[in-house]
């Protein structure tokens, strides 16, 4: 009886449904000063030193190290998946093309009327057989207005909208041995770097000027390979703004058993 249920439990372990398994995501996002990124960079790179390097950039948050983001996401094996932490910009694109308006007043008592001709009896030159316009024609036929310039357009006719923040595209495949992760991923950071001026000129002694945003972005697609839990680093990119910054991401991916049963495959009739 004894090798008899013993036998069971070694046929049922051997023959019981395999569990679906997962792969869980932890992407480490930070910022810290070049002097810094410098020392540690060569352990980032080395798979025995990268997990040490991890913690000491743990360590330092709240200090020189500033925490960019740190998302998580879970996935199967062979499924994509995406986590983002947006803001959305909204921003003038287009926009109405100013002009010079005259203002002149309102009541017809204020505006100067023409002046008068000058009296002149002396008899009008001829010319072509025409009488020639004088001085005092001219001063008659013009009429100078006075009033505010005004400088008017230049507001903004359309607007565009550009996500910034962190966007992280990933899809795992978990090895036969079920201990590695391959994973193919798309790291992307749009940073909103505030507003500039564009100058539009008018006139020679008149311009608008239109605040336009600036972004920065820096991105990484890539496909990598890892034992499940051990970290491994995403990207090391030098930033235009902070100038003295530079931005590490490190990625732990983590198999996950989920105790659910998988579905049997279904034979094809």
């Amino acid at each position: 009886m004894k090798r008899l249920a013993a036998f069971l439990i070694l046929t049922h372990s051997l023959f019981a449904a395999e569990t679906m398994k997962e792969v869980r995501f932890d992407v480490l996002i930070v910022r810290i000063p070049v002097a810094g990124a410098a020392a540690i960079s060569q352990d980032l790179r080395d798979p025995a030193k990268v997990a040490a390097a991890q913690e000491k950039l743990i360590a330092g948050l709240g200090k020189d190290v500033e925490l960019v983001d740190w998302p998580t996401l879970t996935t199967p094996s062979g499924q994509q998946a995406v986590v983002e932490n947006i803001d959305e910009i909204r921003y003038p694109s287009e926009f109405e093309p100013p002009s010079i308006l005259l203002e002149v007043p309102e009541d017809p008592a204020d505006v100067p009327t023409p002046s008068a001709p000058e009296s002149n009896d002396a008899a009008p030159k001829l010319v072509d057989g025409k009488p020639a316009e004088t001085k005092a024609d001219k001063k008659k036929h013009t009429v100078r207005l006075e009033g505010d310039l005004k400088l008017v357009g230049g507001v903004p006719t359309s607007f565009e909208v550009k996500n910034a923040g962190i966007s992280f595209q990933v899809e795992p495949t978990i090895a036969a041995d079920g201990k590695r992760v391959q994973f193919t991923f798309a790291l992307q950071n749009t940073m909103f770097l505030g507003t500039e001026k564009s100058v539009m000129e008018v006139s020679p002694t008149h311009k608008v000027s239109v605040e336009k945003p600036r972004f920065q972005t820096v991105k990484t697609t890539e496909t990598k390979s890892a034992t499940s839990g051990q970290p491994v680093l995403l990207s090391f990119h030098k930033l235009r703004e902070p100038k003295d910054r530079v931005e590490i991401a490190i990625c732990t991916a983590t198999i996950v058993d989920t105790g659910i049963t998988a579905p049997e495959p279904v034979e094809a009739k």
